[in-house]
């Protein structure tokens, strides 16, 4: 706009100075002509007309370029200009004062937000932001989002510096539109799902006919619920699924918590109605079609894991369980166990050096089993040492007992020692527990390249580093029965001596109260074994369970504190100072006593040693005891399952157990 202006002031002193010379020459013809002479007065006359006309032009260009210089004639089109634009801006826009108050909009932002009245109100409130932040939100080239409605904005304030006063403009750009789009993509992501029907092996000769017709109808239900959602499902392999769906749907199955496995529970099979079982896994994380189909494989082996009926969610921190309600019915086949000893043994005979380790606090399942799993590496050629607190009271008869054996004398070592022993080569092997935080030694655990899991009890958790070997069957009644398995599938006959069948008979004499709860055809098949091998189970008794007067005094605290819960629920309390870890085993045998009151399904004893609080729990089998307690980080098997709430006490311990135990009964089963 300036340059069209200095072309025409320069013109005009063109102009005047064109008119200088022509009033210098007409001058001097004038007064040649008057005086009739051209002398030097003529001269003299026409160089004083000259200069004043000169003098005149000069001055006038001079004024013209001080006119230029300082005119701000130029500056309200301007003004007006840039005002028009901010007023007309396609996008919506704010000024605000100094303190943050909204003063004026320009007509994009009332035609945006028509019924959003703002003027007056304060920039750093609609922010959610102190208003000396301003500044920085101003660096921010992202901007900072507000809410107007249900539309998210993402408001970009600038600095206007003024002579007197600071003032903020703010561009807003609309964001639901791109939230939308993003929220369309998130729910027609493509997730997969693998599906089994888990519980076919449970069936065998004429009921198994009546099972493939039941499977048949499983099918239909499954195929039934891909069609409800738009999904596709296939049979891979028997009884096997694969299921695509959208991502949208995934969060309909997680908050009705997967409502497919209570619609093939119903299916019943035989004379006995056992129920078709299904088992899920998928995942909510992102990524390629390969890593989703790898995280719902690696769920669907973890639901497998814990024993079935249930759903399996991978989530970015962890992992989401449902179901789990049905009681897991042991397997007759022997098959796995013959491929897990193969598996094991080549192991052992490829490793440097064995390490066998069970959890803390450990019971004679933990230090059967790893007695047993000894005796395995020994008979592989390995060295081997057993990681446990050999001031352990709960098993010091054991220990005791255990070093008289053959190869026994120098086995045991405390984790420090362990920690030495370690090497890249070395394989460590975790009996009775997979849990991270219930082993005997977290640490050695962390630090071990090479690692099997051998348990009975449910999984909890992902494990830190990929098992070579994950032997976790929730239907054994022990760890000791699985081992006792494994040697039957490797040792000669004969050769398993007699200490160390005592040993793991005792084992699972403990994990089953005698054979009462949680037993099955392996269980009494592998007692057999034992029996064989020359297992005796008066000394059993004798030996290891004889109760001595002040054990008994223990366990009598536990009995004069004792509420119902929910009509049939018994919850001991133990809340004396001078308990010790004598009491956690007291706490255990309290738990089993309380079974046997008349009308009581599960029984929970609690007992407070130093800062902490232990629970111990038992169910006769029509509730799930584990799933309760994995909901105060414990854990275990569906009828007999611990924890420890460190820093806790007994009243805060209580009341989330009765909350444990009302989210169970009132949603998880139901």
């Amino acid at each position: 706009m300036k340059q069209p202006k200095t072309k025409k002031r320069t013109s005009s002193s063109a102009l005047l100075v064109a008119l200088w010379g022509l009033l210098c020459v007409g001058a001097y013809l004038i007064l040649s002509e008057v005086l009739d002479t051209g002398g030097i007065g003529v001269y003299v006359l026409g160089a004083y007309v000259a200069v004043l006309l000169l003098g005149l032009l000069l001055s006038r260009i001079a004024q013209a370029r001080r006119t230029e210089r300082h005119d701000n004639t130029a500056l309200p089109p301007m003004t007006n200009v840039m005002l028009e634009l901010l007023v007309n801006f396609s996008v919506p826009l704010l000024m605000c004062s100094g303190d943050g108050r909204i003063i004026w909009k320009n007509r994009e932002w009332t035609r945006t937000l028509p019924d959003e009245e703002i003027i007056g109100k304060n920039l750093a409130v609609l922010c959610k932001k102190e208003l000396s932040e301003l500044t920085d939100i101003s660096l921010n080239p992202d901007g900072v989002d507000c809410y107007f409605g249900n539309r998210r904005f993402s408001l970009r304030p600038y600095e206007l510096s003024g002579e007197e006063n600071i003032y903020y403009i703010a561009a807003c750009l609309d964001k639901s539109e791109e939230d939308e789009l993003s929220k369309l993509l998130r729910e027609e992501d493509t997730m997969i799902a693998y599906i089994v029907i888990d519980n076919m092996e449970q069936f065998s000769g004429a009921t198994y006919g009546s099972y493939r017709a039941a499977a048949g109808e499983a099918s239909a239900i499954l195929r039934g619920w891909a069609e409800e959602v738009g999904g596709v499902i296939e049979e891979y392999e028997r009884d096997k699924y694969v299921f695509f769906f959208r991502a949208k749907h995934l969060t309909d199955f997680l908050d009705n918590k997967f409502p497919i496995l209570d619609r093939v529970r119903e299916l019943k099979v035989g004379s006995d109605e056992l129920p078709v079982t299904i088992s899920i896994g998928t995942s909510k994380q992102s990524g390629s079609l390969a890593d989703k189909a790898a995280y719902a494989a690696s769920s669907l082996d973890m639901a497998l894991q814990r024993g079935g009926d249930q759903a399996v969610v991978k989530i970015a921190d962890g992992i989401e369980i449902f179901g789990g309600v049905t009681r897991t019915v042991q397997k007759r086949t022997k098959v796995r166990a013959r491929v897990m000893a193969g598996e094991l043994c080549a192991l052992i005979s490829r490793a440097k050096n064995v390490l066998v380790m069970g959890h803390r606090n450990a019971d004679y399942d933990s230090f059967g089993a790893s007695a047993g799993i000894a005796c395995l590496a020994m008979h592989c050629g390995a060295e081997v040492k057993i990681i446990i607190n050999q001031r352990d009271s709960a098993i010091s008869r054991g220990l005791e007992f255990a070093r008289t054996m053959p190869g026994f004398e120098n086995i045991f070592v405390a984790a420090e020692t362990a920690q030495d022993k370690l090497s890249p080569d070395t394989l460590l092997i975790i009996v009775d527990v997979n849990n991270f935080a219930e082993f005997e030694s977290p640490e050695l655990a962390s630090n071990a390249s090479n690692v099997v899991f051998i348990d009975h009890h449910r999984k909890t958790a992902e494990h830190q580093q990929t098992p070579a070997i994950t032997y976790i069957e929730p239907s054994a009644s022990s760890t000791c029965e699985l081992v006792s398995e494994l040697l039957e599938q490797t040792l000669p006959q004969g050769e398993l001596s007699k200490g160390l069948a005592e040993l793991l008979f005792a084992g699972i004499v403990l994990d089953t109260k005698r054979f009462t709860y949680n037993t099955g055809t392996k269980t009494f098949a592998a007692s057999q074994y034992l029996r064989d091998e020359g297992a005796d189970p008066g000394e059993v008794q004798s030996r290891f369970f004889s109760v001595e007067l002040e054990e008994l005094m223990r366990a009598a605290h536990f009995e004069s504190n004792v509420i119902i819960y929910r009509g049939s629920i018994a919850i001991s309390l133990n809340e004396r100072n001078d308990n010790t870890n004598a009491d956690r085993v007291a706490a255990a045998k309290a738990a089993d006593m309380l079974l046997t009151v008349d009308g009581v399904d599960a029984s929970f004893a609690m007992c407070r040693i130093g800062e902490n609080v232990r629970i111990s729990a038992r169910s006769k089998g029509s509730m799930n005891v584990q799933l309760i307690l994995e909901k105060l980080s414990g854990g275990g098997s569906y009828t007999s399952a611990a924890t420890q709430l460190d820093g806790a006490n007994m009243e805060d311990t209580l009341v989330r157990l009765k909350a444990a135990i009302d989210e169970y009964l009132d949603v998880d089963v139901r």
